[in-house]
């Protein structure tokens, strides 16, 4: 489970994720990012993988995740990390990423440091109702 803000003035999307992270996370995520991205135009995005209390990441599909293109190119992905099983997955996930010519996530531990990182405040983000914007992204896969 996860949800998503947005700073408009910095150009930043946080997604913050609960519980167990899946691969149905991503795959939620992989379906509103384009709808965002088409409304507000390409943002670094922070990953705060924080308040992830299990790991059920096959690592097939790890291997899989990692040889995609970021959304964003020539964005900056942070990545909020505390729990070891994460950093191994993160670890995976750079090797897959840098065999295919993208730039690596920056890994931090707290989200202040992510904040910093970006140069940006956590006053400034307004909460991204995903349900809509996945409702909106799917009306207009139907429509073409």
């Amino acid at each position: 489970m996860f949800a998503m803000k947005l700073n408009r003035s910095d150009r930043v999307v946080l997604i913050t994720f609960k519980g167990t992270l899946t691969p149905l996370d991503f795959r939620q995520i992989d379906h509103v990012a384009p709808v965002i991205i088409l409304a507000e135009g390409d943002c670094h995005t922070i990953f705060d993988f924080t308040g992830v209390t299990s790991v059920a990441l096959p690592a097939k599909f790890l291997a899989a995740r990692s040889r995609k293109r970021q959304f964003c190119p020539g964005f900056q992905r942070v990545f909020v990390i505390a729990r070891d099983d994460l950093v191994s997955a993160l670890s995976l996930f750079s090797a897959g990423q840098k065999t295919i010519g993208e730039n690596l996530p920056a890994r931090v531990d707290t989200l202040d440091q992510a904040f910093a990182h970006l140069g940006c405040s956590a006053n400034s983000f307004r909460p991204l109702d995903v349900a809509d914007i996945a409702a909106e992204a799917s009306e207009e896969s139907s429509a073409s």
